[in-house]
Order: structure tokens, then sequence, then C-alpha cells
């Protein structure tokens, strides 16, 4: 069988296509295209209008190679802009209509699970360990070890967030800089004290 995957990130939009032959994976094409779909007012949970239309030219683009590789499914996937953007809904109803790709949107705690399986088959798991996976619009965290997870959580600081937020000079100014550290301190307790909890003896960086 070939499966045709999609992930809709906040910055970039990724095609992966494979043949599935009794659970071997033997990967065909893959392609990734920089989206930017949260530029511009993320923060305002809106994806607008340039963004959107950028959005819908790149699955067109894909809809195209799917098609050409014949795959026979097709999984795409959308996260932090897209789940929190009030045109979230018209913009997962447009690429219908365009292309006939359907876009299931996941939660937070979907994707933190999703990111532990990915690490986990990776083979990098030893021992207890933090997961961070940095992405544009969301980040999550996974304590977990081989066996389990321990506890996870999606923050909404994803660099295009924090981006918007905080960056407002180049090089970012030292005051702008203290707000940025003083915010992701007073988000982030909850993960301090679950780590004090559990402590990780590895950290695993993912994007």
């Amino acid at each position: 069988m070939r499966l045709a995957v999609i992930d809709l990130g906040t910055n970039t939009f990724h095609l992966l296509i494979a043949e599935i032959n009794q659970g071997a994976i033997h990967i065909l094409y893959k392609t990734n295209i920089a989206v930017k779909l949260g530029e511009g007012r993320i923060n305002e949970n809106l994806i607008v209008p340039e963004a959107f239309s950028r959005g819908l030219k790149a699955l067109s683009e894909f809809s195209d190679i799917i098609r050409e590789y014949r795959a026979e499914k097709v999984k795409a996937t959308a996260t932090s802009a897209i789940r929190s953007a009030q045109n979230g809904a018209e913009f997962v109803q447009a690429v219908k209509n365009k292309t006939g790709i359907q876009i299931d949107i996941i939660s937070g705690d979907e994707e933190a699970e999703l990111i532990y399986e990915a690490v986990k088959a990776s083979g990098a798991l030893e021992n207890t360990c933090l997961i961070v996976d940095i992405g544009g619009g969301s980040v999550e965290f996974i304590l977990c070890d081989f066996d389990q997870i321990y506890w996870k959580k999606s923050y909404d600081i994803g660099a295009a967030r924090l981006m918007q937020q905080f960056f407002k000079s180049d090089p970012l100014s030292k005051m702008d800089e203290s707000n940025l550290l003083q915010y992701l301190e007073n988000e982030l307790q909850e993960l301090e004290s679950i780590c004090k909890q559990y402590p990780p003896v590895c950290l695993i960086g993912s994007a």
C-alpha cells in the first residue's frame, strides 16, 4: 500500500510518501514547504489572508504529487496554528474543497503522544528523559522513559508566537530578553515541578 502523510506545522508543511509492504516501510518521496502559516497574527489566533493562500497553494502542490505517486491513502494532520485559529475550520474546509484532502486537527496532548512514539521508535530513549519538541506555534514537553509517559504538556510558546510577542528589535534588546525569560519562567512552573518529582537524566530535542 502507498501512503501519503502530511504534517501541517505552524511554519512548515511536510509531505512524505511511502510504500508499506508486510510491515516494511520504503520512503518514495519527501519534501517540505515553508508556509509560515502563523506569520502575522498567530497570537491573535488568526491565519492572515497571505498565509491562508500560501497554505492552500502548498497543499495543492502536495495533492498533485500524491496523485502522481498514486498514493492509496492520505493522512493529513494539523497542529498549533490551525487548532488555535478562529478561521482554522475555514482553512480545513477550503483545503477539502480545493484538493480533496481531509485534515485532522489534533490536540496538544495527542501531538505530545505522537512525538513520544516517534522518539521511542528512533531508539533514543534511555532511562528517564525529557523530550522537547520545538515548533512554531507550540512546544511539547514529555517526561518519559521507554515504557511510559510520566507527564506531558503542550505549551503555546512556539517560535512564531515568541517572535511576534517579544522580538521587537534585532538584536533583541535587554528589556525584551528579560521580559521573554520572565514569561517563560512563569509559563513553565508546572514543568519545573514535575522534573523535580521525576528528574530526567537526558534531554532530547525534536522539531
